[in-house]
């Protein structure tokens, strides 16, 4: 591609700021989550929460806010 100078190192450098941004925002987001958020994946994956599913999501919960 840079024999054919479809890949340029201004285009280079203008993918990397681009993708280093993205990255950085997922990061942020990620590191956003509170504890009390990371027992509410149960309740995304689980359609019924069943009683051990709902032990191990207190279980999640009390570990996260200790």
């Amino acid at each position: 591609m840079e024999s054919k100078t479809i890949w340029t190192k201004a285009y280079d450098d203008k993918v990397n700021e681009k993708m280093k941004k993205k990255v950085d925002e997922a990061a942020e987001k990620y590191l956003s989550v509170t504890a009390e958020d990371k027992g509410k994946i149960f309740e995304y994956v689980y359609s019924k929460m069943t009683t051990n599913l709902e032990a191990q999501q207190k279980e999640v919960e009390d570990e996260n806010k200790s």
